[in-house]
């Protein structure tokens, strides 16, 4: 037996097992982004796309805050 939910890319029904927990990764048959749940009541997922987006950007504002405005002067 299996559970439902929607991709939040693409809004295909994504299938998990019963015993899927939150933490595990799903893959969705029509975008094949890998999604992440996220909770089981009811099923939802978190694209890992759009984490790895976050943290890429988090990381390019901290290179960029460090020694900006000094320019060794």
């Amino acid at each position: 037996m299996s559970k439902l939910g929607k991709c939040p890319v693409c809004s295909e029904d994504v299938e998990i097992d019963t015993d899927a927990e939150i933490g595990e990764i799903a893959s969705c048959p029509e975008c094949e982004a890998e999604l992440e749940i996220i909770s089981l009541k009811p099923v939802k997922f978190e694209a890992l796309e759009d984490l790895l987006d976050t943290d890429e950007e988090e990381e390019l504002e901290d290179d960029d805050d460090s020694g900006s405005g000094n320019n060794g002067w």
